[in-house]
């Protein structure tokens, strides 16, 4: 199946990355405690190893030694540990279509990749690294597009060493048709969304919106919403110091 020219030009209008943190050749690395971060993340070992250790029951654990590159998915319970002496680039990152469809989600995505697949990663991964901390005590227009455009190749490189689920070019298809609650769900997600809102706005009956939203996004219209409201608030727990109480009300939790 092939997307027609209209879908590709909305997913290319809507396709953006973001970067939320992110550590250039750093030798600083520590080990975590359990955690569940919104975003993917991605640790390119330079020297020494990292173990990172799962809560599921599908994986364990997985390690990613020199010259590999560890890919810990979004929303994932997790935690790492790493030996003293590695050195690694790192990023936490999303790639999203819609303002909040992460673009992975539409591929399976190795947790490792190994060194004979990694080279280019690695690469894209030192490039953007090594950006980021030149836009931080310059942030110029240079900059801003150089952080643009490292961060696609990364994601270019990624998509490379993953594999297409079955159903993706169907799914990119359906997206347009959902598309007015996705915007919805972006725009109030403090708000109580329910069901029929979201299906009113895409023209549907509440029954048929349901079922295309499972099978586009891959979940129900109000686990996705609470999803939503967790990633955020989960970024806003890491990344700020506003109270719990406040935080809560910002995405839509009374208490």
């Amino acid at each position: 199946m092939t997307l027609n020219s209209a879908v590709v030009e909305l997913i290319e209008r809507s396709l953006q990355s973001h970067i939320y943190w992110s550590g250039h050749n750093s030798s600083n690395c520590i080990p975590t405690e359990w955690r569940v971060l919104p975003f993917m993340v991605v640790l390119t070992v330079r020297k020494g190893e990292y173990q990172c250790i799962f809560d599921a029951a599908q994986v364990d654990s997985v390690r990613a030694g020199a010259g590999e590159v560890l890919l810990i998915p979004a929303g994932s319970r997790h935690r790492l540990v790493v030996d003293r002496a590695t050195i690694a680039d790192g990023l936490h990152i999303d790639f999203t279509l819609f303002h909040n469809l992460d673009v992975l989600s539409f591929y399976e995505v190795p947790m490792v990749v190994p060194a004979h697949q990694a080279e280019a990663i690695m690469r894209c991964a030192d490039e953007l690294t090594a950006t980021l901390e030149e836009y931080k005590s310059t942030p110029n227009l240079n900059n801003i597009a150089l952080k643009r455009c490292a961060s696609f190749r990364l994601f270019y490189e990624i998509l490379s060493v993953s594999q297409a689920l079955p159903d993706k070019e169907l799914r990119l298809l359906q997206v347009n048709r959902i598309l007015p609650a996705l915007e919805l769900i972006e725009n109030q997600l403090d708000a109580a969304l329910k069901v029929e809102v979201l299906a009113a706005a895409c023209a549907l009956s509440r029954n048929a919106f349901s079922r295309l939203f499972k099978q586009v996004v891959g979940s129900s219209p109000l686990r996705y919403v609470n999803r939503k409201r967790l990633e955020l608030a989960m970024s806003k727990l890491v990344y700020g110091d506003r109270p719990i109480a406040e935080i809560a009300k910002s995405v839509g939790f009374c208490d």
